[in-house]
């Protein structure tokens, strides 16, 4: 996501990694434990 400039990227609900999201929340905004749907809106 970052190679191709993306600001905000979405990990599904049991897919999420801790240390993915710990090592990159600086870099890139991570929406995790939330519904897709709900997310896009606030985007």
């Amino acid at each position: 996501a970052l190679s191709i400039g993306a600001k905000c990227v979405w990990l599904q609900p049991g897919c999420e990694n801790p240390e993915v999201i710990e090592k990159y929340k600086d870099k890139i905004k991570i929406v995790y434990d939330a519904c897709i749907g709900v997310e896009a809106g606030y985007l």
